[in-house]
């Protein structure tokens, strides 16, 4: 249990440090992020986009960036065991304001 809850915390510090500072930077809506109620192995990041083509032109630039390539990209990709994605459409901002 010790190595889980150290694997963990080491993606927050690593979230913290390296992937969220460089998705303020590059003006993303990170809505919210932690560690997954359903899986003690898991960390979730929630971002906001005003459209699907926001984000796909958003991330298309960030993740073509050197600040990706050179930042972050390898520790994390190798740390990633499966990744998985999901979109909600949420009218108006009630929605968000609940997941903040």
């Amino acid at each position: 249990m010790a190595c889980v809850h150290e694997w963990v915390k080491k993606q927050k510090r690593l979230f913290l440090e390296g992937t969220y500072a460089r998705l303020k930077r590059w003006n993303f809506d990170v809505v919210a992020h932690g560690l997954s109620l359903h899986d003690e192995n898991s960390y979730y990041v929630i971002r906001r986009f005003d459209s699907l083509a926001q984000r796909e032109q958003m991330e298309d630039a960030y993740y073509a960036s050197d600040d990706w390539r050179l930042g972050p990209r390898e520790g994390m990709l190798a740390r990633e065991e499966r990744s998985s994605q999901s979109r909600l459409l949420l009218p108006g901002n009630d929605g968000i304001a609940f997941l903040r």
